[in-house]
C-alpha cells in the first residue's frame, strides 16, 4: 500500500507541476478524484449485506473526510483562500455525518434508506463545484487533497 501510494504521489506530483497549473485544471482534477471516491463509497454501501456495516462504511468515510480536511486547514502551508475552501468541504461532509447519526437536531437516516443516503451525499458532494465559479483550489492544497482521498479508498 504505502508503495503503491509513494508512487501515485510522485506521478500526482509530476503531472501537477510538468506543465503549467490552472484553477480550473486544479479544480476539474479535484472534481474528479472526489467523484471517484464517492462513487467507489456508494459502492461499497449498496454492496454491503447489512444495515449496520452500510451505516460504518459512511460513517468511516465521512469521518475521515472531515477530519482529514481539518487536519490540511492547520498546515501552514494552506493559505487562507485554500483554507476557506477546505473549511466549506469539511463542513458539507459533517453536515451529512450529522443526517447521518442523527445529531445536531436531525433524525438518524433509517437503515432502509442507507443506500438512498449515500447516493444522496455523492450527489450533493459532486455538485459542490470545483469549476465554473465553484470553489478554486491551488495545486498545494490539490495534492494534499488527492492524497487524503487516495488514502482514504
Amino acid at each position: 500500500m504505502l508503495y503503491r501510494l509513494s508512487t501515485m504521489a510522485v506521478l500526482l506530483t509530476a503531472s501537477l507541476f510538468a506543465s503549467p497549473t490552472r484553477a480550473e485544471s486544479n479544480s476539474t482534477l479535484l472534481a474528479e478524484k472526489l467523484k471517484t471516491s464517492l462513487n467507489q463509497m456508494v459502492q461499497k454501501v449498496q454492496q454491503a449485506e447489512n444495515p449496520e456495516t452500510k451505516r460504518t462504511i459512511l460513517s468511516d468515510y465521512l469521518t475521515k473526510m472531515e477530519t482529514g480536511l481539518k487536519e490540511i486547514q492547520a498546515k501552514p502551508s494552506i493559505n487562507a483562500q485554500d483554507k476557506q475552501t477546505l473549511a466549506a468541504l469539511e463542513e458539507k461532509f459533517q453536515k451529512h455525518l450529522s443526517i447521518l447519526e442523527g445529531t445536531e437536531g436531525n433524525d438518524a437516516v433509517v437503515d432502509g434508506d442507507l443506500d438512498a443516503f449515500a447516493g444522496s451525499v455523492q450527489q450533493s458532494m459532486e455538485q459542490a463545484g470545483f469549476s465554473g465559479g465553484g470553489f478554486y483550489i491551488s495545486t498545494g492544497a490539490l495534492i494534499i487533497i488527492i492524497l487524503l482521498l487516495i488514502i482514504i479508498f
